[in-house]
């Protein structure tokens, strides 16, 4: 055991300069098993509208899901992409979130990550990345990142995110690159954090007030303002979270990193490196340990002339919404399949730079567990989500696989075994409808 260790947030110093150091040996704390101190990360990376499912078998190669079965499956065009990931992703077909069976496919991308039943009524319920966020975020500048290049929230059930809070309520995302960047590696003035810092406490102060204020009157209100007063009192106790929570990070410098690494001028007429910067700055984040929870809504679900059309089109065909309406046209599939190869290039590149990112005894997507996927096997069926989930072959995931599952299996053991893998304080015991872990995944 070494007499000697280092915190998890040494920086390199010199004059004007903070540079954050990688993952150490000497940062386990003089552990036997240092890999059991070593961030664990979630990523969810959601695409929409369903996937070229051809029911020709002459066209069987354009078909999404892989041939066969097992650990003997041929991948198909679509996916092909992935055939150097072999022994890193599992690939799945057949389940959904048993409460999206007749909710309309546009409107499931909102219990993606939830599996809430919203019916009948929207109420949505927290997603898993946020039960992760919730439990570990404290530990890093950010405790999540939440990006869409559509940003904000969107409308209700057609969201711009995959993110709720415990109140079912969608968390903003974000889509301008330079700001984000800015916001995990641009270094604050000494003024800027003062001015930060009293800003913090005038707004602490009157949260102080507004919620003694708030108690008082609860006692006076009937059961359904109550209600609405506890959902109120909660958002407010959630601002007063974060506010201590960043205000804790003043101060501290953040991880230098070099801008070039990263391309920040989006241009959605090129539509692979539109894509791949947004994977880039998940990628960063990581590597930094600014944050071990990220979500990526690649493009939204429906709607006309949303950055998703635009992508789609960049490519030399119609709009994203439009190509999943247009399978049985001329050259229709083809395209479709086309649209599907080229979204798992750009997930498959993220995914090589997450392996080739060493760490420890492993990589980077040795520690990361990956979920990439949509909530639609065809445009309007919110039935049988395609669905690949990566990494974490040293949080103890076995891969290679593809699996089929039939209607017993809820999507939420997906959610769940991934759930599973993260190390949390208070580990739940299930999550939604889950009923267990997925057996086959779990080494």
């Amino acid at each position: 055991m070494k007499s000697w260790h280092l915190d998890r947030r040494t920086f390199l110093r010199g004059t004007g300069v903070a540079m954050a150091l990688p993952m150490l040996e000497a940062m386990s704390h003089g552990a036997t098993d240092p890999s059991k101190n070593r961030p664990r990360r979630m990523v969810c990376a959601f695409f929409p509208n369903g996937v070229s499912l051809p029911p020709d078998p002459a066209r069987r190669d354009l078909y999404w899901f892989p041939k066969g079965e097992g650990r003997e499956y041929q991948l198909t065009r679509p996916l092909e992409p992935l055939a150097p990931f072999r022994n890193d992703v599992t690939i799945f077909e057949g389940m959904e979130h048993l409460t999206s069976r007749g909710l309309h496919g546009h409107n499931a991308p909102d219990i993606w990550l939830t599996g809430a039943d919203i019916r009948r009524n929207y109420k949505n319920s927290i997603s898993v990345d946020q039960v992760v966020a919730g439990a570990i975020g404290h530990q890093t500048r950010l405790p999540s990142l939440v990006l869409s290049p559509e940003g904000g929230v969107g409308n209700r059930a057609n969201a711009n995110t995959m993110s709720f809070n415990k109140r079912g309520l969608p968390i903003p995302s974000e889509k301008d690159p330079r700001r984000i960047f800015a916001r995990m590696f641009t270094a604050d003035s000494t003024d800027s954090i003062a001015t930060q810092r009293k800003n913090y406490e005038r707004q602490q102060s009157m949260l102080d007030a507004v919620l003694e204020d708030a108690r008082s009157l609860q006692r006076k209100l009937g059961s359904a303002d109550k209600e609405r007063l506890a959902q109120y009192l909660d958002s407010v106790r959630e601002i007063e979270g974060r506010i201590e929570r960043t205000a804790g990070w003043l101060g501290r410098p953040k991880p230098q990193v070099d801008a070039d690494t990263v391309r920040l001028d989006l241009d959605v007429a090129e539509p692979a490196d539109f894509m791949r910067t947004y994977y880039s700055l998940i990628l960063l984040a990581l590597q930094t340990d600014t944050t071990r929870v990220a979500t990526y809504q690649i493009a939204r679900e429906r709607g006309q002339n949303n950055t998703g059309d635009k992508l789609s089109e960049a490519l030399g065909m119609g709009g994203w919404h439009s190509v999943s309406h247009s399978a049985e046209k001329a050259n229709g599939g083809e395209n479709w399949a086309k649209l599907d190869r080229f979204t798992a290039e750009q997930f498959a590149w993220f995914l090589g730079r997450l392996k080739s990112t060493a760490e420890g005894d492993g990589s980077l997507l040795d520690h990361t567990v990956v979920l990439y996927g949509c909530t639609s096997s065809k445009t309007h069926t919110a039935l049988n989500y395609p669905t690949v989930m990566a990494g974490g072959n040293k949080l103890g995931l076995k891969h290679g696989q593809f699996l089929k599952y039939g209607k017993e299996t809820p999507f939420s053991n997906v959610l769940y075994t991934m759930l599973s893998r993260m190390n949390l304080p208070k580990p739940p015991e299930s999550f939604a409808d889950s009923t267990g872990v997925i057996d086959e995944l779990v080494s």
